[in-house]
């Protein structure tokens, strides 16, 4: 049952005024384009503007030109908790417009529906916050900690908002965080870990008609691949079914043979390149699996050391879990 602070609170949200809000976000295009020079600030300007509006501490951090991170933080009682809501404010691509049914950019409402790129992710969600901590402040309700905004650029690429966000040390004081991400209403409290792995193997190339003076990369890379797969099921046997998230995985998912240059039918590839997507649950290592994959590498030069690998991590996320029983977890499921 609600209390009488908690209904004050939320007769101070409009409905309205989320929809509006949402609207005037997803008419701002957050699509990052470099080569238009488009990016993130425009909605990131907008997304200042309503903090100051309600009276919060803004910071405006550029991490890379045209692409901002926004904070904002509500003081409450001193050396109390800090509650952390976190949303995104670029968008993925609008694709091809004439797929559309209405324009991606005008935000057209048609039978109670919101119709616009970036409406579900997460402009809706990112505007939401923002509505929620200006009712608790137009409430006057004194709270025992400080509330914590976040909208990052680059949720959607490199992630580059969010690991600036933390470098900064924003995050150092949170106690928990409500990350705004469209879910259909599910309490999310897991997420896999991404590893992203490039692996090249060098050999020599050769005519098609002479195969025998080059060595050929794209067998010892398919060697590899079928020992990844067998490290692939020897981490699911291990770890098994996460209740939420499945099994792990690795997929390899970019091919490319030759590297570089017109593939020809009578080349024979000196390099050839696999990218891997290796999708973590929690209790794995990702250190662990690079390590493995490394080794069957070492193992395939060592028998023609005419074969080279390299090996490189272009990013690694850690997966995450946040214990049921954690109070804001409860406090959600409540909601």
């Amino acid at each position: 049952m609600l209390i009488d602070l908690e209904k004050r609170v939320l007769s101070l949200v409009d409905e309205d005024e989320v929809i509006r809000w949402t609207q005037e976000l997803v008419r701002i295009p957050s699509v990052y384009r470099p080569e238009k020079g488009e990016a993130e600030e425009p909605a990131a300007r907008w997304v200042e503007a309503r903090l100051e509006e309600i009276g919060l501490e803004t910071t405006f951090e550029f991490v890379e030109p045209g692409r901002p991170n926004v904070i904002g933080i509500w003081r409450g009682a001193e050396g109390g908790k800090t509650l952390m809501f976190e949303g995104h404010t670029d968008v993925v691509t609008e694709g091809d417009v004439s797929h559309w049914t209405y324009p991606p950019f005008e935000a057209e409402i048609v039978n109670g529906k919101m119709y616009g790129r970036g409406a579900n992710d997460m402009k809706g969600g990112l505007v939401a916050a923002i509505c929620a901590i200006k009712a608790i402040v137009e409430s006057g309700v004194k709270l025992g900690g400080d509330i914590l905004i976040g909208a990052v650029c680059d949720e959607e690429g490199r992630m580059i908002g969010i690991k600036h966000f933390v470098k900064q040390g924003w995050a150092d004081n949170v106690d928990a965080a409500i990350v705004c991400e469209p879910e259909e209403n599910h309490l999310c409290i897991s997420q896999k870990g991404v590893m992203w792995m490039r692996v090249t193997a060098t050999g020599k190339m050769a005519h098609g008609c002479m195969p025998l003076t080059g060595v050929n990369s794209a067998y010892p890379m398919a060697e590899l691949l079928v020992t990844v797969q067998g490290i692939e099921a020897a981490q699911i046997a291990e770890h098994g079914r996460h209740e939420f998230l499945g099994q792990p995985s690795i997929t390899p998912t970019i091919m490319r043979s030759p590297v570089r240059g017109e593939p020809q039918n009578n080349a024979m590839p000196a390099r050839t390149e696999a990218v891997l997507d290796i999708r973590l649950i929690p209790g794995q290592s990702p250190e662990e699996i690079e390590a493995r994959i490394k080794a069957a590498c070492d193992t395939i030069h060592a028998r023609d050391e005419r074969v080279a690998f390299e090996v490189k991590v272009l990013e690694a996320r850690a997966p995450t879990a946040t214990d049921r029983d954690e109070p804001v977890v409860k406090v959600l499921d409540q909601a």
